[in-house]
């Protein structure tokens, strides 16, 4: 029997009886929970609650009871085994990864009991929401919140979606849409509607590639002859985007407008709207499209990149997202996995220098364009 369509209490009955639950196959965390009484609840008390506990809790896919054992003695240095747990650990995973990245968590009741109440059992009825569901939208973001495990995780995910106030409409003023949405309506333009040839490799013709560089004044943010599109990160960014989302299409050797590129040449707003519904550029990745939806919730909340940057990486972490060799997402992964969106919200004037990627700032015109992009995220999407 599925086990989320059976009440624990439909399994444990009467005092003394057992259930076993293996959490993580592989790692094998078998767990007993065995009845000690049935007693009536008070009134207004919470549904679960921890009342004691000793040790440090485990990192996740440590590789069991001997993995947390390894990683316990090499993170202790009043350790009896310190020195050769450090050293089977290196010979394991590398000298590169260190043991007390991931140290084991130390047991905290009142942490327990916090994380207790995020899930949602601080309320006395047992179909009480999770204590702050009512500022949680539905949609991707409902489903982000719901999805993670870490209490500090989540509480600062709510801490954003507070501050990111979804629950105003977005506006943009006419000016400052034509303004922001200016990198994709020249390109448009350049493209026109007899279309661009391009080079036998697939890339735009120099001449293009230097007449968008000048225009759209990238000098200062890019560094070279800015004629091949390959080696023009800016421009190539700004072409791949806009076929992404349906601006444009290559046909047979050419760059053409798409129906939708030909209606929103002229039209800066329906340009700018239709740029924030399409973020993150379509891809296919599950990370990249998680990253993208907590970069702009970071964003429309104001937070620092540096900021949003480290909470990708926690929130990945949290869902369970490692590297191949199983250490946790950096910093650097997170920002590596959002870039199309913050790319793109650099190209928009959403970010306050272009120059300085990992340290920028959102700007007013940035915080507006990524609430427009989370209140038209697709449902569905995550």
């Amino acid at each position: 029997v599925p086990a989320h369509e059976v009440r624990l209490d439909e399994v444990l009955v009467d005092p003394g009886e057992r259930l076993f639950y293996t959490y993580d196959f592989g790692d094998d965390w078998t767990h007993t929970v065995r009845l000690e009484a049935v007693v009536p609840r008070e009134a207004g008390a919470s549904r679960a609650r921890c009342t004691g506990g000793r040790r440090d809790g485990p990192p996740e896919d440590c590789g069991g009871m001997y993995g947390f054992e390894l990683v316990a003695a090499a993170c202790d240095p009043a350790h009896p085994d310190h020195h050769e747990a450090i050293t089977e650990h290196a010979e394991l995973y590398g000298d590169e990864v260190d043991p007390t990245d991931r140290p084991p968590v130390p047991f905290e009741v009142d942490e327990v009991n916090s994380r207790l109440d995020d899930l949602g059992f601080a309320g006395p009825s047992a179909g009480a929401a999770p204590t702050g569901s009512a500022e949680v939208p539905p949609g991707a973001l409902g489903d982000l919140l719901g999805s993670v495990t870490t209490a500090p995780v989540r509480r600062r995910l709510r801490a954003l979606v507070a501050a990111a106030r979804l629950d105003e409409a977005a506006t943009v003023d006419a000016d400052v849409a034509a303004q922001m949405a200016r990198p994709f309506a020249v390109l448009l333009t350049r493209v026109g509607d007899q279309g661009v040839a391009l080079t036998k490799a697939g890339y735009l013709p120099p001449t293009l590639v230097k007449a968008l560089f000048d225009e759209l004044d990238l000098a200062e943010e890019w560094i070279g002859a800015a004629t091949r599109e390959e080696h023009t990160v800016p421009v190539l960014h700004l072409r791949e985007t806009a076929q992404l989302i349906g601006l444009l299409r290559k046909h047979r050797g050419r760059l053409v407008l798409t129906a939708k590129g030909r209606t929103l040449r002229g039209d800066p707003a329906g340009l700018w709207w239709y740029l924030a519904e399409r973020m993150p550029p379509r891809t296919r990745d599950e990370a990249q499209r998680l990253a993208s939806l907590v970069t702009l919730l970071a964003v429309a909340a104001e937070a620092d990149e540096e900021q949003h940057h480290g909470l990708v990486a926690d929130v990945l972490a949290d869902l369970g997202w490692r590297h191949a060799d199983r250490t946790p997402l950096s910093a650097g992964t997170a920002a590596h996995l959002a870039w199309d969106t913050t790319a793109v919200l650099r190209r928009l004037g959403g970010l306050t220098d272009r120059r300085a990627p990992g340290r920028a700032s959102p700007t007013p015109r940035g915080v507006a364009f990524a609430r427009a992009a989370l209140q038209t995220w697709p449902a569905g999407a995550g």
